[in-house]
C-alpha cells in the first residue's frame, strides 16, 4: 500500500481526511476478499445441493458492492491529495505538497 513510512506520513500530513479514506479503502478491500471467498463457498455449496441457476449469483452482490465502495474511497483520497499537489519522490524518499 505504501512504498515507505515517509510516504504514509506525508500523505497523512497533507490530507488527514484523505488518509482516513485510504485506510477505509484498505479495510473495504480486505472485507471484499473475505466476502468473495464466502460468496464463492455459498455458490459452490448451493450448486451441489440444488443445481445451477442464476439466483446463485446473488451472493456476489456484497463483494462487488464493497469493492466498488473501496475503489471510490481510494479514488477520493487520491484526488484530495492531488488537489494539494502531493508528490512523492521514490528515489529520495521525500514528499512535497502545497500547504494551503
Amino acid at each position: 500500500m505504501w512504498s515507505s513510512e515517509n510516504e504514509r506520513l506525508g500523505f497523512k500530513n497533507c490530507s488527514p481526511f484523505g488518509y482516513f479514506l485510504m485506510q477505509l479503502a484498505f479495510v473495504l478491500f480486505v472485507a471484499t476478499l473475505i466476502f468473495l471467498v464466502a460468496a464463492v463457498g455459498m455458490i459452490v455449496m448451493s450448486g451441489f445441493s440444488s443445481g445451477i441457476s442464476l439466483r446463485l449469483l446473488l451472493p456476489l452482490i456484497l463483494p462487488v458492492g464493497t469493492g466498488l465502495a473501496g475503489l471510490f474511497c481510494h479514488r477520493a483520497a487520491q484526488s484530495l491529495v492531488a488537489q494539494r499537489g502531493f508528490v512523492y519522490d521514490y528515489s529520495s524518499d521525500q514528499c512535497n505538497w502545497d500547504n494551503m
